[in-house]
């Protein structure tokens, strides 16, 4: 979370948190850190959430490439 806010601050990319967005939450409070400008993408283990889940695919499959470029699979 810290390094997610450094890129912020320092404008070099908006990062996005993946995971449980009340864990995050409950870490960055206990942290003292300010995810303000920060992009979480809150994930319900129940599969309830298509939104969700359909972000989550978008963004496995987009790092998933990227790695694949790099010889990474």
């Amino acid at each position: 979370m810290r390094a997610a806010i450094d890129l912020v601050r320092n404008l070099i990319c908006k990062p996005v948190l993946l995971g449980s967005e009340r864990i995050i939450h409950e870490k960055a409070k206990e942290l003292n850190l300010d995810l303000t400008d920060i992009k979480i993408i809150g994930y319900d283990s129940s599969g309830d959430n298509k939104l969700i889940k359909d972000e989550l695919d978008y963004f496995a499959e987009l790092l998933y490439e990227k790695m694949c470029r790099h010889g990474i699979s």
